[in-house]
């Protein structure tokens, strides 16, 4: 059975400039994938392992996306957990800061009032002098 190119549907030689993908396995004519002289001689001679755009896409779509095993799942959700009791803790630290600071605040008005009325007490108002 003769090969054929996946591009052109022609008949592919291996005489010809001919590229195999290691990931599908398909064989292209190197100019049917507008791939120039000096990569095609580069691949060739390379031991690399090469892929054609489609096979390079479905990788790269692969490594952007992110898998997680349930460990994983469990292990940041106890993660998050502990970061959420650490913060509830400094929350109620601060609601008892902010409610000592209003006791404070309220006393010192207090106080001030009270100093403001003793000293209106000692002052003395006379009417009626010329």
């Amino acid at each position: 059975m003769t090969e054929m190119c996946a591009i052109c549907n022609q008949k592919v030689l291996y005489s010809h400039e001919v590229i195999l993908c290691d990931e599908c396995e398909i064989l292209k004519h190197r100019q049917c994938i507008l791939m120039s002289m000096k990569t095609f001689r580069n691949i060739s001679e390379s031991k690399e392992p090469w892929k054609c755009d489609p096979c390079n896409t479905e990788v790269n779509a692969k490594k952007s996306t992110k898998e997680y095993s349930i460990d994983d799942l469990m292990e940041k959700l106890f993660e998050m957990d502990q970061n959420c009791n650490r913060l509830f803790t400094k929350y109620k630290e601060q609601l008892q800061i902010n409610e000592r600071i209003q006791n404070e605040l309220s006393a010192t008005k207090k106080e001030l009032n009270n100093q403001e009325q003793m000293g209106l007490n000692n002052n003395i108002i006379v009417n009626g002098i010329p």
